[in-house]
């Protein structure tokens, strides 16, 4: 990697942290810090790192910047951004790591000649990486410029990540596939815990219950069709099991769970069919 290029952070979240690691780990090096937060272990570690707060935006033009700041967020700052170094933008690759948007949000510093993209890990950053292995064969969307493309491939390839090329109209539903596979899937699970607490279930002792009829599940769906490995009521055509659920369902005073159950048993019976 070319280490005399220097990168700029917007942003200094979960995935702000696990951009500031690599990047420095591939030899880049990481000069400014935007952000509205105390400085973090990663940085106060770090000599010769300018932290500014996101107000303050009059900085050292870098080769590379990442915004990695909430989505609602990022096209405000680009504009912002814009109002600085209006004659310099052409020499910097601009990213955003949101995963439903398209690097259009960048617009603003597009037209003073930056070459924009955006570059989104499909991976939980429930914590903070402490090493590259952390993100190999995580897969990463990337779309943009061919420029910013370029780049986001070799850095992707140093963390031996994969690509994703996605359709630029097609980010949302991109994305939303992936709050589906994971962050509705702990919701599911925060729901299956709460039934287990109506049986007098402890939490700690509901996970271990759950635990092995989840990672069985995983492991049918890595090595198998959806609608192989489907089990339970639905995947029998067990209507008097799926009955006696509902009512049980009914007598909770909370009620969330039958609408959702319902659903899901809806597309699971498709899913047997399919």
């Amino acid at each position: 990697m070319n280490e005399s290029l220097t990168v700029a952070i917007v942003g200094i979240g979960k995935v702000g942290k696990a951009i500031a690691f690599f990047t420095k780990k591939a030899g880049y090096k990481l000069e400014t810090i935007f952000t509205n937060q105390t400085a973090t272990e990663l940085i106060k570690e770090t000599e010769n790192i300018l932290i500014l707060k996101e107000k303050n935006w009059n900085f050292t033009q870098p080769d590379i910047l990442f915004i990695t700041t909430p989505d609602d967020k990022i096209e405000n700052i680009a504009k912002k951004l814009s109002e600085f170094n209006k004659d310099k933008w052409q020499k910097t690759l601009v990213f955003h790591c949101s995963g439903a948007f398209n690097s259009e949000l960048l617009l603003p510093l597009k037209n003073l000649g930056a070459k924009v993209g955006s570059i989104h890990p499909l991976k939980s950053f429930a914590q903070n990486i402490i090493s590259l292995s952390e993100l190999a064969n995580v897969y990463w969307c990337v779309e943009g410029d061919k420029e910013a493309i370029d780049f986001a491939e070799k850095l992707i390839t140093f963390t031996a990540g994969k690509i994703v090329n996605v359709r630029t109209d097609k980010k949302a539903l991109y994305h939303a596939a992936a709050v589906m596979s994971c962050g509705h899937v702990l919701a599911l699970l925060d729901l299956s815990l709460n039934l287990l607490a109506e049986c007098g279930i402890k939490p700690h002792q509901a996970k271990e219950i759950l635990m092995p009829l989840i990672q069985g599940t995983i492991n049918n769906f890595a090595s198998q069709e959806i609608s192989e490995a489907l089990t339970g009521p639905f995947a029998r055509g067990d209507f008097q099991t799926i009955s006696h659920h509902l009512q049980a369902m009914l007598k909770l005073e909370k009620n969330d769970y039958l609408p959702i159950y319902t659903l899901l048993g809806q597309h699971s019976l498709k899913v047997k069919n399919k």
